[in-house]
């Protein structure tokens, strides 16, 4: 079985693409580290539900992400998701933990302030397609 996380992470931090210029290695999976401030761009994912299709060892996973600008405004924040649409709505590519087959937004949208840091983000939502 594929570390569906680990190919995704290894995808958008690929160099050279806008999104690392932006965000470079700052995209944690579930968290983000205690010392993160939202002083940066960053994004942090969490897959929403893994199936499995058994014969074929292809993931559909749908995930979560969500963007952040390095600013206490929506614009840095989507600034963040248009690059995160750049590097992965109906990409494909193979990476050394598996490849995308397909990746596609669901949904996009803004979201309230985080109620603890007060931190505007977007966050989007994918079906990728991986094996």
């Amino acid at each position: 079985m594929i570390d569906t996380t680990q190919v995704i992470y290894e995808w958008l931090t690929t160099s050279g693409t806008g999104l690392y210029t932006l965000c470079a290695t700052r995209i944690w999976w579930v968290a983000a580290p205690p010392a993160f401030d939202n002083s940066a761009d960053a994004i942090i994912y969490h897959p929403e539900a893994e199936p499995t299709h058994p014969i074929a060892a292809v993931h559909t996973p749908t995930f979560v992400f969500k963007c952040y600008g390095g600013a206490a405004t929506y614009t840095s924040a989507r600034t963040v998701y248009r690059a995160l649409y750049d590097r992965l709505h109906n990409e494909q590519g193979a990476k050394t933990a598996g490849a995308i087959m397909m990746a596609h937004q669901l949904t996009a949208q803004a979201l309230p302030p985080d109620p603890d840091t007060g931190w505007p983000a977007w966050m989007a939502r994918y079906e990728i397609v991986l094996q």
